[in-house]
């Protein structure tokens, strides 16, 4: 695995995450019942897709360096810092 298919995944998930925030939102302003609290899990998907987002770019920056993209120590650190974000590698 590269620098490159970590972040590929992490925007994946980031994108993925937003698209649930934006649902969960939505819902909580209709008033559903079912969703109480749905403004607070929104907020904190909206957390978490921007934490996300943001080391999909810096890897994807850091894997367009020459050498950097295959370099095993990068690759493990990426891995992870994926891993504590909370994507699934």
């Amino acid at each position: 695995m590269t620098l490159a298919d970590i972040a590929a995944k992490c925007q994946s998930l980031a994108f993925a995450t937003l698209d649930t925030a934006a649902e969960l939102d939505a819902r909580s302003r209709d008033g559903d019942v079912h969703y109480q609290g749905a403004q607070k899990l929104a907020n904190e998907a909206l957390d978490r897709a921007e934490i996300v987002y943001a080391l999909a770019t810096l890897l994807d920056r850091l894997a367009r360096v020459p050498m950097a993209n295959s370099y095993p120590p990068y690759v493990d650190a990426a891995q992870r810092l994926a891993d504590l974000a909370g994507v699934d590698l």
